[in-house]
């Protein structure tokens, strides 16, 4: 079959970038981009989770960049998201995460200034990543001393992000974990819902009692209030690496760094925690993988979370939040932009056991040993 070609299927099936749109874009990006140098050959690193496509191009001077192809979302947004995490970098300039993050290249402006180099055809949009050093990756399975560490390091680097926004005055992104599930609430109320959504009418109105919960939870818990910083969201083990100190115990390793954005944002940082907790639980970080609550309650994410709250204090509201963007990873991630943004074959797995399983999962789930960690 043309590669080009829209495979058969519902309409959620047709998403992600082809391989005739992708190669395209990857030689676009680069001959858009001012720089002498040629790429002598491409080879593709993409993760086969998401729809977007990675590229490694080794340059004719042996140096390497990759470039991100995507569809997923707008090609605004996209180029709002590699902003912010440029705006990062600069600030981080100095501090010990100053090579911690692979940057965007810039190109100069008409004007003079520098911006995110990006590349948009009416399609399809890329951008172009410098390649970071990368040390040791954690193993799958982590132990003790390496959550509690992690715990500390991601403590740090959060206030560093805080304090890097304060700085540079890093602008929020256009979006927001609120934004989106009243988007959600706006696409499961429509009359083509069970279409789009592939669900049926009770499982719609499951998701929008869970949606319009969602918000009123916001609202209690003072999430407008909340500090708004650039987070990853995503630190599944593939995404960062890290640099033995020497130590042992809890001080063992530093975060060294970081190379995926695929779900980047600024907003709260509890959004990682819920992908820290799965990271942290027995089963480890997996290939084959499903959404659900049951990695907040094991004791080794209390272990996590003692661990964190020690270096970067929190309340009974963080801990809460922390449940709710469970919440919000099923309604937004999983349920609202899963057929863009996931393989159709996950998708189609995520989406039943969000309804069957997630969704129901979190009425059930109880806080007070988490609630307990904290005081």
């Amino acid at each position: 079959m043309d590669a080009s070609a829209d495979p058969p299927g519902p309409r959620w099936r047709r998403f992600g970038v082809t391989d005739r749109d992708a190669q395209r874009a990857v030689r676009k990006v680069w001959a858009d981009f001012d720089d002498p140098r040629t790429v002598a050959s491409t080879v593709e690193v993409s993760s086969n989770v998401s729809t977007n496509r990675v590229f490694l191009l080794r340059l004719s001077d042996g140096a390497n960049v990759f470039a991100k192809v995507s569809n997923f979302g707008s090609p605004f947004l996209f180029r709002e998201d590699h902003d912010r995490v440029s705006r990062l970098i600069g600030a981080f300039s100095g501090t010990r995460y100053e090579n911690f993050l692979a940057a965007p290249l810039q190109s100069i402006r008409p004007t003079g200034s520098h911006r995110v180099h990006t590349y948009y055809d009416g399609s399809v949009w890329a951008v172009l990543y410098e390649a970071v050093e990368r040390r040791e990756h954690l193993p799958r399975i982590l132990n003790d001393d390496d959550i509690e560490c992690l715990a500390r390091e991601m403590a740090r680097f959060h206030i560093a992000c805080a304090d890097a926004t304060s700085r540079a005055s890093i602008p929020r992104t256009s979006t927001s974990i609120a934004s989106d599930v009243v988007n959600l609430i706006d696409l499961a109320s429509d009359r083509t819902a069970s279409r789009t959504l592939q669900l049926d009418a009770d499982s719609l109105g499951l998701l929008r009692k869970h949606a319009n919960r969602f918000l009123l939870s916001l609202d209690d818990l003072g999430y407008a209030d909340m500090a708004r910083v650039p987070v990853f969201v995503d630190w599944n083990l593939g995404n960062f690496s890290v640099e033995p100190t020497g130590s042992a115990g809890a001080d063992r390793f530093r975060l060294f760094s970081r190379w995926d954005y695929d779900w980047f944002r600024t907003d709260s940082v509890l959004l990682d925690f819920y992908f820290l907790s799965r990271v942290s639980s027995q089963t480890g970080d997996r290939t084959q993988f499903s959404y659900g609550v049951h990695t907040l309650g094991e004791p080794r994410f209390r272990l996590f979370l003692a661990a964190y709250h020690e270096v970067s204090p929190l309340t009974e509201a963080d801990v809460e939040m922390i449940i709710e963007t469970y919440r919000f990873f099923i309604l937004h991630l999983v349920i609202s932009v899963g057929d863009h943004f996931f393989r159709p074959d996950l998708w189609d797995t995520f989406r039943r056991d969000a309804i069957g399983n997630g969704l129901p999962s979190i009425d059930r789930f109880d806080r007070r040993p988490l609630l307990g960690v904290i005081h």
